[in-house]
C-alpha cells in the first residue's frame, strides 16, 4: 500500500512537472515571452504584415503652450501616410502651399508650393510609430542604433496602468534615448531622446489610439521639452487607405497639383 502511495506521488511530481514544461514551452513558441529587442521586433512584424491598412488620412488640430501652461496658439494641418515611410503634411488653411513631404529618405519642405529645402530624414520620422511593422528586424535595429538607441536594453514595465516593453534605458533611467510599446496592441506609448548637439530632451506621449479596420492610429500625441509640455495634437476625421491616396501623391512635383483630401470633397 505504501509502494502504491509513494509510486503515485512520483507520478503526479512529473505530471506537474511535464506541465510546467508545456506551459513555459507554449509561451516561448507563441511569443508571450520575450526577452530582447529582435524578438520585440518579430512579434510586431508577424501581428501586422498582414494587415490591408496601410495607408490614412486625417485632420491634425494642434495647441501650443508656454512654459506656465497656458495656450498660446493652434494651428491645423492635413496629413497623409503611407506605409513604409512616406507622409504628407500639409498646414492649414490652404493646402498645397506650405507643409512638408517625406519620402525616398528625405524631407522636402515647402513654402506658397514651392521647395524651400531638401534634407535627409535623419530623425527617422515614421521609424516607430508607422514603420517597424513593415521593415526586416535587422534594418529596424541599424536604424534605432544609429538614432541613439541602445537596443541591447529590454525590459518589462507598467505605463499607465497598462503593460509595456521599454527599450533602450534601466529602471529608473529617464535621461537615455528609450522608446515604451504597449505589450498587448504593440503600439507606440512613449518615446524619449536627447538632441546631441543642443542637449535639449524631448518625450512624446501617446495616451490614445483608435483602430481603424485592421490598423492602430494614434489620435492624441503630448509633447514636452525637457519636462515641460508645449504641445497637443489631436487627430480627427480618419480614413483608412484613401482612395485618392495614391504614390504620386508623395512626389514633391506634385505638391500644388495632387492632394487626397481635395479630392474627397
Amino acid at each position: 500500500m505504501i509502494k502504491i502511495l509513494i509510486n503515485n506521488i512520483k507520478i503526479l511530481k512529473l505530471k506537474s512537472q511535464y506541465l510546467l514544461f508545456l506551459i513555459l514551452a507554449g509561451n516561448i513558441v507563441f511569443g508571450q515571452s520575450l526577452v530582447s529587442t529582435e524578438s520585440l521586433l518579430s512579434k510586431i512584424q508577424t501581428k501586422y504584415s498582414q494587415n490591408i491598412t496601410k495607408s490614412f488620412g486625417f485632420i491634425q488640430i494642434n495647441t501650443e503652450y508656454n512654459p506656465n501652461g497656458q495656450v498660446i496658439g493652434s494651428t491645423t494641418y492635413f496629413k497623409a501616410i503611407k506605409i513604409p515611410s512616406q507622409m504628407r503634411c500639409d498646414f492649414g488653411p490652404q493646402i498645397g502651399k506650405d507643409g512638408y513631404l517625406i519620402s525616398q529618405g528625405f524631407v522636402h519642405n515647402f513654402k506658397e508650393g514651392r521647395t524651400t529645402t531638401k534634407e535627409y530624414d535623419t530623425k527617422n520620422s515614421m521609424l516607430l510609430l508607422y514603420d517597424l511593422q513593415s521593415l526586416t528586424s535587422s534594418v529596424t535595429i541599424s536604424k534605432l542604433t544609429k538614432m541613439g538607441y541602445n537596443v541591447a536594453l529590454f525590459r518589462e514595465d507598467i505605463w499607465k496602468g497598462r503593460n509595456v516593453y521599454v527599450i533602450g534605458a534601466d529602471a529608473g533611467d529617464m535621461n537615455s534615448n528609450q522608446f515604451w510599446i504597449d505589450q498587448e496592441n504593440l503600439y507606440l506609448v512613449r518615446n524619449i531622446f536627447t538632441d546631441k548637439i543642443t542637449n535639449e530632451q524631448t518625450e512624446y506621449q501617446y495616451p490614445e489610439h483608435t483602430k481603424i479596420d485592421d490598423a492602430w492610429l494614434e489620435t492624441e500625441v503630448l509633447i514636452f521639452k525637457n519636462n515641460i509640455k508645449v504641445r497637443r495634437e489631436r487627430y480627427t476625421d480618419l480614413i483608412g487607405n484613401p482612395k485618392t491616396l495614391k504614390d504620386n501623391l508623395f512626389m514633391p512635383e506634385n505638391w500644388i497639383s495632387e492632394h487626397w483630401r481635395k479630392k474627397t470633397q
